[in-house]
């Protein structure tokens, strides 16, 4: 298998979804990093992932929808990239320059190269 540009990847999703991509990221032997609210703290994708990061919000998906705490639980993490749901990718857009702030492009679909 080839070796990536990367070794923990930022997952900024919930449920199956998420569940999902720790086991790709497993076979592909990359540390995953979740961001979680107190509310799925007992979800299993935050007992399987290898770091769990809380953030904070009225409610769960508000607080996955908070650039600024993703930002920076993406540098605790010292991600090489990060997902993230596909209903908050227009707001992510919307916020290119403090993405690229970070110095982590977003992966857009999981693991996709980018320049």
């Amino acid at each position: 298998m080839q070796k990536l540009p990367l070794n923990t990847v930022l997952i900024a999703n919930r449920g199956e979804i998420a569940v999902r991509i720790i086991k790709t990221l497993r076979e592909l032997e990359l540390r995953s990093a979740i961001v979680c609210h107190d509310l799925d703290a007992g979800a299993p994708a935050v007992s399987m992932a290898d770091m769990a990061i809380a953030v904070s919000g009225r409610t769960p998906v508000s607080a996955y929808l908070d650039t600024a705490q993703i930002i920076a639980a993406a540098r605790e993490a010292n991600v090489g990239r990060f997902t993230q749901a596909m209903d908050s990718c227009q707001r992510m857009r919307s916020s290119r320059g403090r993405w690229s702030s970070l110095g982590s492009p977003s992966s857009g679909p999981l693991l996709r190269a980018s320049n």
